[in-house]
């Protein structure tokens, strides 16, 4: 039997001793009661592509609740994808539409239909390193192509413009491949998603913006929303009490909105609207004791929610996937969240104030909702 010196017996019970007492004082001790389970988080496929990483994040938690395994699908397959999708919305439009990277997360269920998906060694990633790479010269090339469409003839061109096209998107980009196994059978992309049992019909979008009618479907003001996706126009409880409803149905929530610094207690992850600066909330007085409770926040008022909505559309906004419900020390609730365009599984707990106060929107399975929205909204 190994004998350990007094002394370093006594180091050992102290550190001990020391790690409980840190353990004890924590402002909010938060633990969690409800867990979905997500797939890892991944860094982003390509710079502007955050919105596939929140979608395709959505469809493999989604896919793990249907009762299937762990799947990592291809971001990139989206991404090429809303390319070809761009492309013909641009000529459609006579050049209004943008051929670029960028999207929202409901774009992901419209590729998913109109061309499919694939796990992610299913698609052959390009020599040019497409998550770094500027895509000065394939915008060049493909805007070019589509420009050539457009004047050449009137428009009246063959559909022989799209190999070129295609062609550019492969040796940029890369490309899923035609036919693939999974589990023992074949697939095309196409097929595979449509096996897959996700349905795009499945998903809704929420949103709380006072100046449009309420309990209505508006256009959604979002960044990047090109195709005018619309959304559900509920006030902020009813936004707060959907991302809820749908976590306790075990359903995960893509959540889009601003994560301003001053509203991080970094210690412990929580994100709220604190009643002053963290730092002066979390400052010890002299001769006073610290006192560990949770930190006194601002109750969200109607036009502090508007005055947030609006002053979103300028500011730096990210994509979160909630994924869970925690309690603090005194039994309150919060949203658990993490970050989906950096690996490592980057959590936050969410406040129910700044839930209502910085949701931009939220995407979510609509057997989620709250009984009484279904209704409504006839879903």
């Amino acid at each position: 039997m190994t004998k350990f010196p007094k002394l370093t017996l006594l180091i050992v019970a102290f550190a001990g001793i020391a790690l409980v007492a840190n353990g004890q004082e924590k402002y909010y001790d938060l633990k969690p009661v409800k867990q979905i389970k997500t797939t890892p988080s991944k860094d982003f496929q390509r710079i502007g592509s955050c919105w596939a990483s929140a979608g395709t994040a959505l469809l493999e938690a989604e896919w793990i609740k249907n009762g299937k395994p762990e799947i990592d699908l291809a971001e990139m397959t989206f991404i090429t994808d809303a390319y070809r999708l761009k492309a013909d919305a641009h000529l459609t439009s006579k050049g209004e539409t943008r051929v670029d990277e960028k999207g929202i997360p409901q774009d992901v269920f419209t590729l998913m239909t109109n061309y499919g998906m694939a796990p992610e060694d299913m698609f052959m990633k390009s020599d040019y390193q497409p998550e770094n790479a500027s895509s000065g010269e394939m915008d060049a090339i493909i805007r070019a192509t589509l420009h050539m469409v457009m004047t050449k003839e009137g428009g009246n061109f063959t559909e022989n413009w799209k190999n070129t096209f295609d062609a550019s998107l492969s040796r940029y980009l890369g490309e899923t491949r035609i036919s693939f196994p999974y589990n023992g059978k074949d697939y095309t992309p196409k097929s595979f998603a449509e096996a897959s049992g996700l349905n795009a019909a499945d998903y809704v979008t929420l949103t709380s913006d006072g100046k449009s009618s309420m309990d209505s479907k508006i256009v959604l003001t979002a960044k990047n929303n090109w195709s005018k996706t619309q959304a559900y126009n509920v006030s902020a409880d009813n936004l707060l009490n959907s991302v809820k409803s749908a976590v306790n149905g075990g359903f995960t929530v893509i959540w889009y909105g601003t994560v301003p610094a001053e509203m991080i207690f970094a210690e412990e992850q929580v994100a709220l609207v604190p009643a002053g600066k963290i730092t002066d909330l979390t400052k010890v007085k002299d001769g006073e004791e610290k006192n560990f409770i949770p930190l006194p926040e601002k109750e969200v008022s109607a036009s502090d929610r508007q005055a947030s909505f609006d002053a979103a559309a300028k500011a730096e906004q990210s994509y979160l996937l909630v994924y869970g419900i925690s309690k603090d020390k005194n039994g309150a609730e919060y949203l658990m969240a993490k970050r989906v365009c950096e690996a490592g599984d980057k959590m936050l707990h969410l406040s129910p104030s700044f839930v209502k106060l910085n949701t931009a929107f939220a995407v979510l399975n609509k057997k989620g909702l709250p009984a009484d929205l279904k209704s409504k909204f006839g879903l």
